[in-house]
């Protein structure tokens, strides 16, 4: 896990990065640019990228109140990440870059240990990564909440 300094860190890197998406537009700026791109640079700036061997799987918990419980199938061999409820937004960083990770379920439990829902993400193309989409550095974030979940690579 990241340290508390290193993630306030990130986050004023984050909150920089998209004041940045949002100012280039109003700017006149519209050359094309990847916003992912900038943060990552940012990241890179400051001093804080993860490596060149490591990818970080970053779970944000949208469930105010209930545990996230996210299973991996990460080349072959199955994992469950888990980001309680005080924490919000948790990182867990992978030593190898693997070779295809794929989204099986996602959990949530109340404080009690009480299920509270959840959905079956094994089988869907938007959550099962390759290394044609994302490189070593790179941050894999899981979005989950009761309304949606998605993921994105920054």
């Amino acid at each position: 896990m990241l340290s508390f300094k290193r993630l306030g860190s990130l986050v004023s890197v984050l909150v920089v990065g998209v004041a940045a998406g949002l100012i280039l537009p109003a700017a006149g700026c519209t050359g094309g640019y990847d916003v992912n791109e900038v943060l990552r640079q940012l990241v890179e700036d400051r001093g804080l990228d993860t490596g060149e061997t490591t990818v970080t799987v970053r779970i944000s918990n949208q469930t105010a109140g209930y545990e996230e419980q996210l299973t991996l199938r990460i080349d072959g061999l199955e994992e469950v990440f888990t980001c309680p409820a005080d924490e919000m937004v948790c990182d867990y960083i992978l030593t190898e870059i693997p070779d295809l990770i794929e989204a099986i379920e996602e959990q949530r439990y109340d404080e009690d240990g009480g299920y509270g829902g959840g959905r079956v993400l094994e089988g869907q193309d938007a959550f099962i990564l390759d290394q044609n989409d994302y490189r070593p550095g790179s941050i894999i974030l899981y979005q989950l909440g009761v309304e949606a979940a998605e993921v994105r690579v920054l």
